[in-house]
């Protein structure tokens, strides 16, 4: 895999365990905010 790929593949990985969080309704909002964090950590990178 290549470095974009690899990266694209963390991102779809985090956003499916955080859609999960979600779904479950448990402390929505904290896993929001944590996506958003990740999201933004994961430009950086």
């Amino acid at each position: 895999m290549t470095p974009s790929c690899s990266k694209h593949h963390l991102k779809v990985m985090l956003g499916a365990r955080y859609s999960m969080e979600l779904f479950k309704g448990e402390n929505w909002l904290g896993a929001k905010a944590r996506l958003i964090q990740l999201v933004e950590v994961i430009h950086i990178i």
